[in-house]
């Protein structure tokens, strides 16, 4: 992701709550428990902000206690939950950096529909131990700044989930080098194409969905879809330590893409495997190979395993051979002595792997911020996924579901404004009262949030979290 240096009623503060004795909390040596019972990939472990304070977001204001932006650039293990839904209008870009580790955001506590990110981009640059989990960002093009959406750049241990991704004038969603990250569930749409990059000529069409790195960088049941190109983009990079050979093992998995116009999965890494995923043309899409694998003549190895992937009408499962091919980054001969194709996976996945067709199914039923509910538009995203078809056309380009403005779509949905009533959650540990009275603890007591009353490796806060999207411990 591109982060470069560079109104409401009345809120509560936000409270940050003291920790129990130690001989409390997860014990600090344990093996790790995975970040939440569905994570999956290389992303899996990350602690979040497991076992430390508990930030409650209670307004939608850009800065300022009880902010987002607060919880977000406090320091420390801690989650963040939410007391109000609507939409937070940032001023700026909103980072999580090194300094900001440790941190889970809990989406998914939101009231009403839950929570959209707009004007601004929001995302991960240099931390580690990061959850975040059931948020809406669609900054658009109101802030006159060429902008990303979401990314986990030069992030280590890191898992996004369930997240919806929008109206990005650069690309929706970056990782570059980062380590042990998953991106999954997520729903990134239409990024705005002839929308005003700054580094091209206006007109210029730049509607991409992602370039993605990491060291392994798990990518699994996504959708993208109504994005020009880099569905995905390769950024596995060089590696510098080892003379400026390709970098990056990547696993991409179980996706599925739609209506793209010219360019599918593109760009290098030192190791990819690329299985099961499922590409559905749409009105707009002219180019009809899912893998296209780009060498640039530094030394080193880049290689592919290719394996189950489906575009109707173009491949299938046992013609893997049309759903690839390798040529240098401007065309021609290949700068190689070894084939970029092999007939065995790289490394485990940690993905419980589905046919492609099963997967189309599945991401369709279970993708994006989909709790507290689906917002209209990704209701109207899924729409056409399912009926190949589009509903609107770039303004200045005309291609059908390839927006240039969020205005070209309707703009940003109602999201209501509603808050938590005062008495939801008394001792303010995260869990409201009714949950903690009806599973044995003290509503009262904010030391019982950070404990392990069943023993399964979560918190009680953690416990409470995951149940509200149906998530319980094997």
């Amino acid at each position: 992701m591109n982060f470069s240096l560079r109104p409401s009623v009345l809120s509560l503060v936000a409270i940050a709550l003291a920790l129990p004795p130690a001989a409390d909390l997860l014990a600090a040596d344990a093996p790790r428990q995975i970040a939440f019972p569905s994570a999956e990939g290389y992303g899996r472990f990350a602690q979040g902000g497991r076992g430390g304070r508990v930030i409650a977001v209670t307004n939608l204001n850009d800065s300022g206690p009880g902010s987002l932006r607060a919880a977000v650039e406090a320091e420390g293990p801690r989650t963040v939950v939410f007391e109000v839904s609507g939409r937070i209008e940032l001023k700026s870009k909103l980072v999580v950096r090194a300094a900001n580790s440790q941190l889970t955001i809990a989406g998914q506590t939101a009231p009403g529909l839950g929570i959209c990110i707009s004007n601004y981009n929001f995302g991960v640059l240099g931390a580690r131990d990061v959850i975040i989990r059931y948020i809406r960002v669609r900054p658009g093009n109101t802030s006159g700044t060429t902008l990303d959406g979401m990314g986990l750049a030069s992030a280590d241990n890191a898992i996004i989930d369930h997240c919806s991704i929008s109206w990005t004038l650069d690309e929706a969603f970056s990782s570059r080098g980062a380590k042990n990250i998953t991106l999954q569930r997520t729903l990134i749409s239409e990024a705005l194409n002839a929308a005003g990059h700054k580094k091209y000529p206006p007109g210029t069409e730049h509607g991409y969905a992602a370039s993605i790195g990491g060291d392994v960088g798990s990518f699994h049941h996504n959708l993208l879809a109504h994005c020009a190109g880099r569905n995905w983009s390769l950024a596995g990079g060089l590696d510098k330590t080892q003379g400026h050979t390709y970098a990056g093992r990547l696993d991409i998995r179980n996706n599925l893409v739609y209506n793209w116009k010219s360019r599918t999965t593109d760009g290098g890494a030192h190791e990819v495997n690329f299985v099961n995923n499922y590409y559905k043309p749409g009105p707009a899409t002219k180019y009809f190979v899912a893998l296209k694998a780009q060498y640039g003549g530094f030394p080193g190895t880049q290689r592919y395993f290719v394996s189950g992937n489906v575009m109707p009408g173009h491949f299938g499962v046992d013609d893997q051979e049309k759903a690839r091919t390798a040529t240098t980054e401007r065309g021609g001969k290949l700068p190689t002595d070894y084939s970029p194709w092999v007939d065995a996976p790289f490394f485990e996945s940690h993905v419980r792997t589905q046919t492609a067709e099963q997967a189309y199914a599945d991401v369709l039923a279970n993708v994006g911020c989909n709790f507290p509910a689906l917002d209209p538009h990704d209701q109207r995203i899924l729409a056409e996924v399912r009926a190949g078809t589009t509903t609107y056309r770039g303004s200045t380009t005309g291609l059908p579901g390839l927006p240039d403005s969020q205005a070209d779509v309707g703009g940003w949905d109602n999201y209501p404004e509603i808050h938590r009533p005062a008495d939801w959650d008394t001792d303010r540990d995260g869990m409201p009262d009714t949950w903690e009275k009806s599973h044995g603890l003290d509503p009262a007591n904010p030391a019982d949030g950070p404990a392990d009353r069943n023993a399964d490796g979560y918190t009680n806060l953690e416990d409470y979290l995951n149940s509200l999207v149906g998530e319980f411990p094997p």
